[in-house]
């Protein structure tokens, strides 16, 4: 099972000196979509997003999006309340080793579907 982590580490203080958020999504956008990250997002099963504390998320929202367009789950880890968390092919969870039990049981149960047809 294809799983997409998706966690923006692009963002910092010294990329967005001086520029507005637009020009930034801009770049960020073009960066996304050259580097395959938004047709791997499409083709995972589960994109798991991680969003700390104080942590912005950009590019990995445009994969969450790209997934969920797909017709894919998005499991959100995360302090924040992401509006797109609601939709329902996502699940919350209040921390990483939960998420990733919960992706490890999803796994097990399609292996376990696979064995059962042949």
């Amino acid at each position: 099972m294809p799983v997409r982590v998706a966690y923006d580490h692009h963002i910092g203080p010294s990329r967005s000196v001086g520029r507005s958020g637009i020009e930034i999504w801009k770049e960020l956008e073009e960066e996304w979509l050259s580097s395959g990250c938004i047709e791997s997002a499409a083709d995972a099963d589960v994109v798991l997003f991680y969003a700390g504390e104080d942590e912005r998320q950009c590019g990995a929202l445009l994969e969450c999006g790209a997934a969920l367009a797909a017709g894919k789950h998005v499991f959100v880890v995360s302090p924040h309340e992401w509006t797109f968390a609601n939709h329902q092919r996502c699940r919350r969870f209040d921390s990483l080793e939960a998420a990733i039990r919960a992706i490890k049981a999803l796994e097990a149960g399609e292996t376990a579907r696979v064995i059962a047809a042949q």
